[in-house]
């Protein structure tokens, strides 16, 4: 289990991206404040805990922290 930075969003400008995928059962949600990276969760494989927590101290956007994870 991995939770980092703010995962109870109370903006409406917050957006959550979630992935569960039951084969490898996990679950990732990644909350983004103006394609700004602000917190995120994950259960089950937490391969990914280093960069994910790096991107969301660093402020990564949307788009290079979506594309890091699922490539």
């Amino acid at each position: 289990l991995l939770s980092i930075g703010n995962i109870k969003p109370e903006l409406e400008t917050t957006e959550a991206v979630i992935d569960y995928n039951r084969e490898k059962n996990s679950y990732r949600k990644f909350f983004f404040e103006k394609e700004i990276l602000v917190g995120a969760l994950l259960v089950g494989d937490t391969s990914k805990s280093v960069a994910i927590m790096k991107a969301v101290r660093e402020g990564a956007r949307k788009v290079q922290i979506l594309g890091k994870i699922y490539n």
